[in-house]
């Protein structure tokens, strides 16, 4: 536990089943944005086949980390949809986990919570 009480270790039953999903990545670190070409992900990004807030799959970023785990789960506002979606950050670095909120804040215009935020 961090010292204001949040669980940040991401173990347990709901980690173990997030991560025994296959990540099936649509927009490789480079890749642009289809609607904005002006918008390159910094980090490979995807989802995993559990449906989201908008119906989707669940939005993951994925770093370069060897080991397959949870390292972190940003929550964005996003205020052209009006949609509160959670990002959860597989095997990503602690730089890995900054310049993907600072994607989501500068870039993609979100209001962002972090698990990091937490601790």
């Amino acid at each position: 536990m961090g010292d204001k009480g949040f669980n940040t270790s991401f173990e347990g039953p709901l980690f173990r089943e997030l991560l025994s999903r296959p990540v099936r990545l649509d927009r490789p670190k480079g890749s642009r944005h289809p609607r904005f070409p002006s918008i390159v992900y910094p980090v490979d990004y995807g989802y995993v086949d559990l449906k989201s807030v908008d119906g989707e799959g669940l939005d993951v970023f994925v770093g370069t980390l060897p080991e397959h785990r949870v390292t972190g789960v940003i929550l964005c506002l996003d205020l052209m949809k009006q949609e509160l979606e959670p990002k959860v950050l597989i095997s990503c670095t602690s730089e890995e986990i900054g310049i993907v909120r600072n994607f989501l804040e500068e870039e993609l215009h979100m209001l962002v919570w972090s698990s990091s935020d937490a601790a």
